[in-house]
């Protein structure tokens, strides 16, 4: 038996105990399909199924039985339920470890690529507090109909439209935010 740890930001794995007296009978045939080498998620069943669902909130355990119910039972999966739950968990391990910085980078590419693009961010103690973004038609927008601006941030929320009316009594955008906490000094900073 062996068990240990995986440290996610540097990608090592450390042993924390090993017992090489452990030993077990080989499987028969008819078991192979338990056997852990046999647990693989393909990247189709990631790319176009088990991900959506993730993200849709129905969880690794209701993942795995949605996909048994497509694949005919589950017998002939490929994967454990134990299978999906790991992929989960490092899938977010990775994912959260990245996903402001992955959103920051994208905004500034497309303000690097994109003349009237403009987005402005703040850290607060090297993480992401504070956003700001607006792009062309936002700034002509604004141009034309910046009599008056509404700023929403009710209802504890941290996205914050900037939406005026427009001559045809119809909302539009100018901008938009995202903040991390509902200060006086947060929403002075987007304004």
């Amino acid at each position: 038996m062996i068990g240990f740890d995986r440290d996610y930001r540097k990608n090592i794995f450390t042993v924390y105990a090993f017992e090489e007296a452990y030993n077990h009978p080989l499987t028969e045939f008819n078991e192979e399909s338990i056997c852990s080498p046999n647990h693989r998620l393909s990247i189709f069943l990631i790319r176009n199924l088990f991900l959506k669902l993730q993200l849709s909130t129905l969880g690794a355990t209701k993942a795995h039985k949605i996909r048994a119910s497509f694949k005919g039972g589950y017998d002939h999966l490929p994967a454990t339920k134990n299978d999906f739950k790991n992929f989960w968990r490092d899938y977010t391990n990775i994912v959260r470890l990245n996903d402001a910085q992955c959103v920051v980078d994208q905004l500034i590419i497309r303000r690097d690529n994109y003349l009237n693009f403009h987005f402005e961010y703040k850290l607060n103690d090297e993480e992401l507090s504070d956003m700001f973004w607006v792009d062309e038609t936002g700034k002509e927008n604004y141009s034309k109909f910046s009599d008056v601006i509404s700023m929403d941030a009710t209802y504890n929320m941290i996205f914050v439209p900037f939406t005026p009316i427009n001559n045809h009594k119809k909302t539009i955008n100018f901008g938009a935010g995202l903040i991390s906490n509902e200060t006086t000094e947060s929403h002075s900073w987007l304004l």
